[in-house]
C-alpha cells in the first residue's frame, strides 16, 4: 500500500507524494488515476445532494479562491 508524506496530500504537487511518483513510474496508470478521481467526484456529489453544511464549505471555499484569483489579477495589473 502506497503511504503519502501528508495525511491530506492531494496527491498533486506535495513532495514526497506516493501516488504521483507511482503515477510517474508507471506502477499505477492513468486510467485508473482518472477514474478514481471521476468516482471522488461522483461522491462528493451525492453527498453535496444530501448535506447542506457541505455545499456550504464548498461555496466558501470557492468564494475564496475567486477572491484570491481577482486580487493576483489587480497586483498584475498594477506593474
Amino acid at each position: 500500500m502506497m503511504t503519502c508524506r501528508f495525511g491530506d496530500c492531494s496527491h498533486d504537487t506535495e513532495p514526497g507524494c506516493a501516488i504521483k511518483a507511482a503515477l510517474e513510474s508507471g506502477s499505477i496508470s492513468a486510467d485508473r488515476w482518472q477514474n478514481y478521481l471521476k468516482m471522488k467526484r461522483e461522491a462528493e456529489f451525492h453527498v453535496r445532494k444530501r448535506d447542506g453544511a457541505f455545499l456550504s464549505e464548498r461555496k466558501k471555499a470557492w468564494a475564496k479562491r475567486a477572491t484570491e484569483m481577482r486580487q493576483r489579477v489587480k497586483a498584475k495589473d498594477k506593474k
